[in-house]
């Protein structure tokens, strides 16, 4: 699917946790736009490791996984 046909609407922090291989690409190239403050850069970076290393318990303790996994 081309960038501007990736379907970017999120139904809530599962849906985006579930659909994160999408989205991470982009995430990774907004990290080094040359008008972001290093800053900005080291944050989104942090943010992007953080993504990837969430999983499913971190999101829903206590509760029994979706059906997806």
């Amino acid at each position: 699917m081309a960038e501007d046909e990736l379907d970017t609407s999120v139904k809530d922090l599962m849906d985006f946790f579930l659909r994160w291989p999408e989205f991470k690409d982009t995430a990774a190239e907004i990290a080094t736009l040359p008008n972001l403050s290093n800053r900005q850069q080291v944050v989104i970076h942090w943010l992007i490791v953080l993504a990837d290393r969430i999983g499913q318990a971190d999101l829903s303790p206590g509760q029994p996984p979706p059906s997806e996994f």
